[in-house]
C-alpha cells in the first residue's frame, strides 16, 4: 500500500513525470508528515524506512547548465 501512495509523487498533475528534484521534495514532506505521526503515536515506526525508490533509467536529457560554452560554440 506504501507503494501506491509514494508512486504519485513522482508524478505532475498532468501525468508527466516530475523532475528529480520534484520527487525528492515531495517524498521528503511526506516523511516529515510520516514522522509527525509517529510523534502523535499514530503510527510505531516510519514505513517509509524501508522502501527504495528505483533510480532513473535514462540519461537521454542533457541539463543546459552543465553543457560547457565551447560544445555549443560553431567550430571554424
Amino acid at each position: 500500500m506504501l507503494r501506491d501512495v509514494q508512486y504519485p509523487l513522482s508524478f505532475k498533475l498532468d501525468d508527466t513525470p516530475a523532475a528529480g528534484e520534484t520527487y525528492k521534495r515531495r517524498r521528503r514532506g511526506f516523511n516529515t508528515a510520516m514522522e509527525y505521526a509517529i510523534e502523535s503515536g499514530y503510527l510505531d515506526a516510519n514505513p517509509l524506512a524501508g522502501v527504495k525508490r528505483a533510480g532513473p533509467k535514462g540519461g537521454d536529457v542533457v541539463d543546459p547548465r552543465v553543457w560547457s560554452t565551447a560544445s555549443r560554440e560553431p567550430s571554424s
